[in-house]
Protein backbone atom coordinates (compact mmCIF):
# COMPACT_ATOMS: atom_id res chain seq x y z
CA UNK A 1 0.00 0.00 0.00
CA UNK A 2 1.32 3.41 -0.95
CA UNK A 3 1.42 5.96 1.86
CA UNK A 4 1.40 9.68 1.10
CA UNK A 5 1.33 12.66 3.48
CA UNK A 6 1.41 16.27 2.48
CA UNK A 7 0.93 19.29 4.73
CA UNK A 8 -0.39 22.51 3.29
CA UNK A 9 -0.45 25.68 5.39
CA UNK A 10 -2.17 28.94 4.77
CA UNK A 11 -5.61 27.84 3.62
CA UNK A 12 -8.10 30.31 5.03
CA UNK A 13 -10.68 28.27 6.90
CA UNK A 14 -13.14 30.29 8.91
CA UNK A 15 -10.88 33.29 8.45
CA UNK A 16 -7.92 31.73 10.22
CA UNK A 17 -4.79 30.09 8.91
CA UNK A 18 -5.28 26.35 9.21
CA UNK A 19 -2.93 23.47 8.80
CA UNK A 20 -4.39 21.06 6.29
CA UNK A 21 -3.13 17.49 6.16
CA UNK A 22 -3.73 15.21 3.19
CA UNK A 23 -3.98 11.53 4.04
CA UNK A 24 -4.19 8.64 1.59
CA UNK A 25 -7.45 6.78 2.00
CA UNK A 26 -7.46 4.16 -0.70
CA UNK A 27 -8.61 3.40 -4.21
CA UNK A 28 -6.93 1.76 -7.17
CA UNK A 29 -5.11 3.55 -9.97
CA UNK A 30 -8.10 2.92 -12.25
CA UNK A 31 -10.69 4.53 -9.99
CA UNK A 32 -8.45 7.21 -8.54
CA UNK A 33 -7.60 7.99 -4.95
CA UNK A 34 -9.31 10.03 -2.30
CA UNK A 35 -7.17 12.28 -0.14
CA UNK A 36 -8.80 13.69 2.98
CA UNK A 37 -8.21 17.29 4.00
CA UNK A 38 -8.32 17.14 7.77
CA UNK A 39 -9.62 20.43 9.06
CA UNK A 40 -8.75 22.41 12.14
CA UNK A 41 -10.94 25.33 13.21
CA UNK A 42 -10.62 28.31 15.54
CA UNK A 43 -14.06 27.56 17.00
CA UNK A 44 -16.66 24.80 17.20
CA UNK A 45 -17.64 24.42 13.54
CA UNK A 46 -20.42 22.00 14.48
CA UNK A 47 -22.30 24.82 16.26
CA UNK A 48 -24.71 26.39 13.74
CA UNK A 49 -25.09 29.55 15.86
CA UNK A 50 -21.32 30.19 15.62
CA UNK A 51 -21.35 29.41 11.89
CA UNK A 52 -24.19 31.91 11.34
CA UNK A 53 -22.48 34.48 13.57
CA UNK A 54 -19.19 34.25 11.68
CA UNK A 55 -20.71 34.08 8.17
CA UNK A 56 -21.34 37.22 6.13
CA UNK A 57 -24.10 35.40 4.22
CA UNK A 58 -26.26 32.35 4.79
CA UNK A 59 -28.02 31.43 1.55
CA UNK A 60 -29.96 28.76 -0.25
CA UNK A 61 -28.17 28.37 -3.59
CA UNK A 62 -27.91 25.98 -6.52
CA UNK A 63 -24.53 25.09 -8.01
CA UNK A 64 -24.59 26.16 -11.66
CA UNK A 65 -21.04 25.35 -12.78
CA UNK A 66 -17.47 24.62 -11.74
CA UNK A 67 -15.61 27.83 -12.55
CA UNK A 68 -12.04 26.84 -11.76
CA UNK A 69 -9.94 24.37 -9.81
CA UNK A 70 -7.13 26.06 -7.88
CA UNK A 71 -4.84 23.22 -6.81
CA UNK A 72 -2.27 25.67 -5.41
CA UNK A 73 -4.92 26.92 -2.97
CA UNK A 74 -6.54 23.47 -2.51
CA UNK A 75 -9.93 24.80 -3.55
CA UNK A 76 -12.57 24.72 -6.25
CA UNK A 77 -14.50 27.80 -7.38
CA UNK A 78 -18.19 27.33 -8.18
CA UNK A 79 -20.81 29.60 -9.72
CA UNK A 80 -23.95 29.39 -7.59
CA UNK A 81 -27.37 30.93 -8.10
CA UNK A 82 -28.72 32.36 -4.85
CA UNK A 83 -32.40 31.47 -4.48
CA UNK A 84 -32.93 32.79 -0.98
CA UNK A 85 -30.85 34.82 1.44
CA UNK A 86 -31.28 34.13 5.16
CA UNK A 87 -28.46 36.49 6.14
CA UNK A 88 -26.45 39.07 4.22
CA UNK A 89 -26.78 40.70 0.84
CA UNK A 90 -25.76 37.92 -1.57
CA UNK A 91 -28.13 37.93 -4.54
CA UNK A 92 -28.15 36.51 -8.06
CA UNK A 93 -25.17 34.51 -9.23
CA UNK A 94 -22.03 34.56 -7.09
CA UNK A 95 -18.74 32.67 -7.15
CA UNK A 96 -17.86 30.67 -4.04
CA UNK A 97 -14.63 28.90 -3.18
CA UNK A 98 -14.67 25.63 -1.25
CA UNK A 99 -11.66 23.72 0.08
CA UNK A 100 -11.25 20.54 -1.92
CA UNK A 101 -10.69 19.73 -5.58
CA UNK A 102 -10.50 16.97 -8.16
CA UNK A 103 -7.16 16.37 -9.89
CA UNK A 104 -7.73 13.96 -12.77
CA UNK A 105 -9.21 10.91 -11.06
CA UNK A 106 -7.94 11.88 -7.59
CA UNK A 107 -10.22 13.68 -5.14
CA UNK A 108 -9.00 15.94 -2.33
CA UNK A 109 -11.95 16.48 0.02
CA UNK A 110 -12.64 17.94 3.48
CA UNK A 111 -13.08 15.33 6.18
CA UNK A 112 -16.27 16.94 7.51
CA UNK A 113 -17.95 18.52 4.48
CA UNK A 114 -19.14 17.20 1.11
CA UNK A 115 -17.85 18.79 -2.09
CA UNK A 116 -20.44 20.84 -3.92
CA UNK A 117 -22.04 19.18 -6.95
CA UNK A 118 -23.45 20.82 -10.05
CA UNK A 119 -27.24 20.90 -10.02
CA UNK A 120 -27.54 20.42 -6.26
CA UNK A 121 -29.11 23.02 -4.00
CA UNK A 122 -27.46 23.78 -0.67
CA UNK A 123 -27.65 25.91 2.40
CA UNK A 124 -24.27 27.68 2.33
CA UNK A 125 -22.63 29.76 5.04
CA UNK A 126 -20.11 32.01 3.29
CA UNK A 127 -17.76 34.87 3.99
CA UNK A 128 -16.93 37.69 1.63
CA UNK A 129 -13.22 37.51 0.82
CA UNK A 130 -13.33 40.04 -2.00
CA UNK A 131 -15.89 41.47 -4.38
CA UNK A 132 -15.56 38.55 -6.79
CA UNK A 133 -15.23 35.42 -4.65
CA UNK A 134 -16.97 34.31 -1.46
CA UNK A 135 -15.56 31.49 0.68
CA UNK A 136 -17.60 28.59 2.03
CA UNK A 137 -16.95 28.20 5.75
CA UNK A 138 -15.59 24.90 6.97
CA UNK A 139 -17.46 22.38 9.07
CA UNK A 140 -20.50 20.18 8.60
CA UNK A 141 -23.05 22.95 9.31
CA UNK A 142 -21.74 25.32 6.61
CA UNK A 143 -22.81 23.12 3.66
CA UNK A 144 -26.10 21.24 3.83
CA UNK A 145 -27.35 19.47 0.70
CA UNK A 146 -31.06 20.19 0.27
CA UNK A 147 -31.42 17.32 -2.19
CA UNK A 148 -31.43 14.96 0.81
CA UNK A 149 -33.42 16.99 3.38
CA UNK A 150 -36.74 18.83 3.62
CA UNK A 151 -36.10 22.40 2.47
CA UNK A 152 -38.96 24.00 4.43
CA UNK A 153 -37.80 22.47 7.71
CA UNK A 154 -34.20 23.51 7.06
CA UNK A 155 -35.12 27.09 6.16
CA UNK A 156 -37.30 27.37 9.27
CA UNK A 157 -34.46 26.03 11.46
CA UNK A 158 -31.82 28.31 9.93
CA UNK A 159 -34.07 31.37 10.11
CA UNK A 160 -34.13 30.74 13.86
CA UNK A 161 -30.37 30.09 13.94
CA UNK A 162 -29.64 33.38 12.13
CA UNK A 163 -31.99 35.26 14.47
CA UNK A 164 -30.07 33.87 17.47
CA UNK A 165 -26.57 33.79 15.95
CA UNK A 166 -23.51 34.20 18.16
CA UNK A 167 -20.09 35.39 17.13
CA UNK A 168 -17.71 32.61 18.20
CA UNK A 169 -16.02 33.37 21.53
CA UNK A 170 -12.27 33.86 21.44
CA UNK A 171 -12.19 34.60 17.71
CA UNK A 172 -10.97 38.09 16.74
CA UNK A 173 -13.57 40.18 14.91
CA UNK A 174 -12.97 40.56 11.19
Amino acid sequence: MISRQKVVAGAAVLGTAAAVAFGFSGGSADEGNTYTIQSSYAFDATNPYYIAGYADNVVIATVVDVVETQEDQSQTLYAVQVQQSLKGGARGQVVVGQLGYVDGSDRHILDDQPMLQEGHTYLLAITIENSEVHTVLGGPEAVIDLNSIDRETLVRRWTQVVANQQYPPGVPRR
